[in-house]
């Protein structure tokens, strides 16, 4: 049975049901020479928006306001925060039934699609991986990305970051300290690059080639590193390589 509550601010006026329909109330209305007349009730149909979500226009004192519909069916039927996101449980955006309506939080709601479309994660990556003029490494897990969106998603899908782009912003405005954008023009390719503490054996390594790129010794062979004077401040004077004999 379909169950119909009042809308909040609209009590009196408009109705929503479990089902995601939305009412317009009976009611006497001022008509005039006419005296007051009884408007009949009525469901209302709903306008599709340029996403796919159904909206339907309310009306009190004059005044037009739009909603959402499955915000005020959730609204109406299910507990929580309704200031947090309304996602459709079936990704269908027109099933606005109470039992495919749920809160998430913006990023989970996020997280969820990407679960859901794993055809649209794999456009996010690929675009992210065509643009590689700007190569990242990161200073906590010796990781190298071919872009900074691709470190940003994999913030983003891994560690659980806010959204997919925010770490995108702060990798290219410099607020923060574990990514750190590679700039070496000497080597074209990213898989002839390993973090340097890869190759010296320390796991935290505070020298002056701290978070700095070498050539891989698994393409180049093994080499000892002389490490230059530490009070180099040029990127450019790079410690000089010997293989080993």
């Amino acid at each position: 049975m379909e169950i119909w509550k009042d809308i909040l601010g609209y009590e009196g006026l408009y109705q929503v049901s479990d089902c995601g329909q939305v009412k317009s109330c009976e009611r006497s209305v001022a008509h005039g020479l006419k005296g007051n007349q009884v408007v009949k009730e009525k469901i209302l149909k709903p306008i599709l928006d340029a996403y796919g979500y159904h909206l339907v226009n309310l009306y009190k004192d004059g005044k037009m306001k739009r909603f959402k519909v499955h915000r005020l069916v959730a609204s109406a039927f299910i507990k929580g925060d309704n200031s947090l996101t309304v996602n459709h449980i079936d990704e269908c955006k027109t099933n606005n039934h109470v039992s495919n309506l749920e809160y998430l939080t913006r990023e989970d709601n996020l997280r969820a699609w990407n679960k859901n479309n794993p055809e649209r994660r794999y456009d996010m990556i690929k675009k992210a991986n065509e643009v590689r003029s700007q190569q990242v490494f990161d200073t906590q897990t010796g990781k190298i990305f071919p872009s900074i969106r691709t470190a940003s998603l994999y913030m983003y899908e891994e560690e659980g970051a806010n959204g997919p782009y925010v770490w995108e912003g702060k990798i290219r405005r410099g607020q923060q300290s574990r990514f750190k954008i590679l700039k070496m023009k000497d080597i074209n390719k990213l898989d002839d690059l390993v973090p340097f503490h890869i190759v010296c054996g320390c796991t935290i390594c505070n020298c002056i080639m701290a978070n700095k790129m070498v050539p891989n010794p698994a393409k180049y062979g093994d080499y000892k590193i002389t490490q230059g004077s530490s009070t180099t401040t040029n990127p450019k004077n790079f410690p000089s390589i010997e293989p080993i004999k």
